[in-house]
């Protein structure tokens, strides 16, 4: 009886240790229709449908955007540049054909002295920055960008995709590519997770999806001419 006793509570340990592990494998509750969506359009690679509150890194940023540019171009950008010539940047600390790719559409940059930083981090100004040029890309036209208490934080670089990101928004939900973090602030150097570069692809993919499916349906509600 006392190893049947022992048994069970060794069984209730291990499964009461498994469920937090379960549950970070889960997006947010805020997050969770936007990235079952996202997923749904193909936009999400499969090692990415994971750890979803984890800082994401350069290098996954890369291939969120890369496969953003696959949905909506149909065409993988990463072969046609190593079938017409290859890639006209090159990095030191990598050779990552998806960073490679994303740097040829001048959507990011390195971080100076010839390399990228992979794995380093991404702040919300950075994200902002990357996800403007990206919708540049699409030719996709914000609205009115929103005003933030924190505006005198903002690199001179990163101003113009805030306002670009906060002006942008998603036809089918009303949410802006990026908003504030409450009280009417950015939080430029606040950290950027996984399942928030999701959340803000599929903005982006949505925008361009009903730009491209009726465009006298968005232009009218976005008050374009």
């Amino acid at each position: 009886m006392k190893k049947l006793t022992s048994l069970f509570l060794a069984l209730l340990l291990t499964l009461s240790l498994c469920v937090p592990a379960l549950a970070a494998d889960e997006p947010s509750d805020w997050a969770h229709a936007e990235v079952d969506g996202a997923i749904g359009h193909e936009l999400v690679p499969a090692d990415l449908q994971s750890n979803y509150q984890a800082p994401i890194t350069r290098a996954e940023f890369c291939r969120l955007v890369v496969q953003l540019m696959r949905k909506t171009f149909a065409e993988d950008f990463v072969e046609f540049a190593e079938e017409n010539g290859g890639f006209s940047h090159s990095f030191t600390d990598t050779n990552d054909r998806e960073i490679l790719a994303a740097a040829e559409l001048a959507i990011v940059n390195g971080v100076g002295g010839g390399k990228f930083n992979p794995n380093g981090s991404i702040t919300r100004q950075e994200a902002a920055t990357m996800l403007a040029r990206a919708a540049n890309v699409l030719m996709l036209t914000p609205g009115l960008a929103l005003s933030f208490q924190d505006a005198g934080q903002f690199a001179p670089w990163a101003r113009d995709g805030i306002d670009f990101t906060s002006g942008l928004i998603d036809p089918f939900n009303q949410w802006r590519v990026m908003g504030g973090t409450g009280n009417d602030m950015f939080s430029p150097f606040g950290s950027y997770t996984r399942e928030q570069a999701i959340c803000t692809m599929m903005r982006i993919y949505d925008n361009w999806l009903m730009k491209t499916m009726d465009p006298d349906g968005y232009n009218e509600m976005f008050g374009f001419g």
